[in-house]
């Protein structure tokens, strides 16, 4: 009888052999295979996976060619190729958290679901840490294929069709754990990378509204600003909400902000862009904090004096300031001096009358 996996691991790999261990001891007891693209390593990869997984590997070699989609493809190619039902994506440099929890999941799925998303924590080498769902179990009859050579995302178009909400199902009490972000100079050349790909196999149309102008824009705009090229990023945000709008949840526009502040030292035209972001989304915890931030720097000089505000900001939210910053200090989430607060509740207060 033929061995027929049930949940396969699919995974591009080069040079991860320190993390292998960790790796795959975090998912023990889940998975019935694993299909892993080796993309060229010389650390001893290909070779620790054998040791690892014996027969429970699939290993395909292929060389590096600047395509993440293209290969993540042939991971999920080779899977479907070995019977699996569903495959599950990780990377090198992951780990997975609550193992048994994500077993118990799988069984618990409906049967009209094709796809799944799972927490993902990614801390940073600054202390901090970037927390987002991602699809990354699916259903392998139906042939999920990614997009894009760079942040390769899974066409899941289809089931989006007309309009309809794009929402996954989350997988409960599990999550994976990236440890990618931890390196700063690794970090460096990822965005530089980002950067290069996507203006060598993403040349820029002029006026092109598709998906792949937004990603394109995006992920260029961000690494950009992540590397503090900030002329270069300001052009290509700018680009971005002129062409798409200001994003799910005033993203594109909370990312102009960033770049008139930090690129052109404009406060005010930050604020603004903030508090437009904030009228869409109010509850943007990230936006908040960005825009205390600017506003807590720029108030100082607008009470020196320094600048002039014309025209305030369009939205409901600004006035809320003072109490908002105040309950976010007494959560101890964001750090304010006695002096910091009657500076931005006078100035607020003066600004903003109608706020009683």
């Amino acid at each position: 009888m033929t061995y027929q996996p049930l949940l396969v691991v699919t995974a591009v790999m080069k040079n991860e052999a320190e993390n292998l261990e960790k790796l795959i001891a975090s998912t023990e007891g889940v998975f019935d295979h694993w299909v892993v693209v080796d993309t060229g390593s010389t650390d001893g990869t290909q070779e620790k996976l054998k040791y690892l997984l014996g027969d429970e590997l699939t290993l395909v070699q292929d060389d590096w060619d600047d395509d993440f989609a293209r290969v993540r493809n042939l991971s999920l190619q080779a899977a479907e190729k070995l019977g699996a039902q569903w495959c599950f994506v990780l990377d090198g440099d992951d780990l997975l958290e609550g193992a048994p929890a994500f077993k118990r999941a799988i069984a618990q799925i409906p049967e009209e679901v094709h796809f799944c998303g799972i927490e993902v924590i990614a801390p940073r080498h600054d202390g901090g840490a970037e927390r987002f769902v991602q699809p990354r179990l699916f259903r392998a009859s139906e042939k999920i294929r990614y997009e894009y050579p760079v942040h390769a995302y899974p066409d899941l178009g289809r089931w989006w069709a007309n309009g309809a909400e794009k929402r996954i199902l989350q997988l409960p009490d599990c999550r994976v754990r990236h440890e990618g972000y931890k390196d700063k100079a690794h970090l460096q050349k990822n965005w530089e990378r980002t950067v290069r790909i996507l203006r060598e196999k993403m040349p820029e149309v002029p006026g092109e509204t598709r998906p792949q102008s937004k990603h394109r824009l995006y992920y260029e705009g961000r690494s950009l600003m992540c590397l503090q090229r900030w002329e270069e990023a300001h052009e290509v945000v700018a680009k971005l909400v002129d062409l798409h709008g200001p994003g799910d949840g005033g993203t594109y526009l909370s990312m102009l902000a960033k770049v008139e502040y930090h690129g052109k030292g404009d406060i005010l035209e930050a604020v603004h862009l903030y508090a437009q972001s904030l009228e869409i989304n109010p509850g943007n915890l990230d936006n908040w904090y960005a825009l205390l931030r600017v506003v807590s720097q720029g108030l100082y000089q607008i009470g020196a004096g320094h600048l002039q505000l014309e025209n305030p900001p369009p939205s409901s939210q600004l006035p809320h300031l003072p109490q908002t910053l105040r309950a976010l200090t007494d959560a101890h989430l964001f750090s304010t001096t006695v002096e910091e607060m009657g500076l931005i509740e006078a100035k607020v207060a003066e600004l903003f009358p109608q706020a009683g």
